[in-house]
């Protein structure tokens, strides 16, 4: 299990949630043939660039999509990403993948963001660049993986936002949305309120690091995810606390939605919370 005791990347983790949502978002596009450039109109501004090497190649939604789509410059993602400066300023998130095309064998992906939404941040730039040294091996995402990751991340963002609200929730769960957990259920969109406001209130900040995920196709349209969540949290007055659970989710495809719908969510706790003294 992983344990972070470093405060301020507690306090900041939802920033590099939502740094990771809108990256799995505009990855999971590229990859998807079928996908309406609809669901990430709202991910690129017009001072949006694709740089490959020196090279500026597209500026703006228009141009950048265009150009992912047809020349397959989009790159399979390595599931190791790194952040690049410091959590609480204007950090990027860097990468490794292939090309879709083989041409470019490998790729190191720098993406910078638009902080001025912090839950929603523009991707800024991002940037195709060939280092040396030895070659890694590449583990790819799927591209249902990374439309899954999104999802995912985009609800821990909403969890562990110091000001966090229930009402974006509607976006990604379905009417007939369930989670079950350790003591207690979820059943009603006013039962997700009170959690919100309750349970996930609870603790001074919250970071959740995603390990292992797994993913399974139940039907058309629905997919299985299975992960493991390392908690790390805060408690009001400061310290650090530790938990570990397993999670399944049962999740329902929207192609021209920003996101796939949660609709059942199931938590096993592998070790219980507790506080480091």
């Amino acid at each position: 299990m992983k344990t972070e005791t470093d405060k301020s990347v507690i306090r900041n983790s939802f920033r590099e949630q939502a740094a990771l949502t809108q990256l799995h978002r505009w990855i999971a596009f590229c990859l998807a043939e079928d996908a309406p450039s609809e669901r990430i109109a709202d991910l690129l501004g017009e001072q949006s660039k694709l740089i490959i090497g020196e090279d500026t190649v597209a500026e703006g939604p228009a141009e950048m999509i265009q150009l992912a789509r047809s020349t397959g410059i989009s790159a399979i993602i390595s599931p190791d990403v790194a952040v690049v400066g410091d959590l609480g300023g204007d950090f990027g998130m860097r990468a490794v993948g292939r090309s879709t095309t083989g041409t470019r064998a490998f790729q190191q992906i720098t993406f910078t963001f638009d902080w001025t939404d912090c839950l929603e941040p523009l991707l800024h730039t991002i940037s195709y660049s060939e280092p040396g040294g030895e070659k890694p091996v590449i583990e790819p995402i799927e591209p249902m993986a990374s439309r899954l990751l999104s999802v995912s991340h985009r609800w821990h963002v909403l969890v562990e936002d110091p000001e966090r609200t229930p009402e974006p929730f509607q976006e990604i769960i379905s009417e007939d949305f369930v989670m079950e957990y350790g003591h207690g259920a979820v059943r009603s969109y006013d039962e997700l309120v009170d959690w919100v406001t309750g349970s996930a209130s609870s603790v001074g900040a919250s970071r959740h690091d995603l390990v292992g995920l797994k993913c399974e196709r139940l039907g058309p349209g629905v997919h299985r995810a299975e992960f493991v969540l390392d908690w790390n949290g805060l408690t009001h007055d400061g310290k650090n606390m530790t938990a570990q659970t397993r999670h399944t989710w049962r999740i329902r495809d929207v192609p021209a939605a920003r996101f796939p719908v949660i609709e059942h969510i199931d938590v096993e706790f592998l070790q219980p919370f507790k506080v480091i003294e």
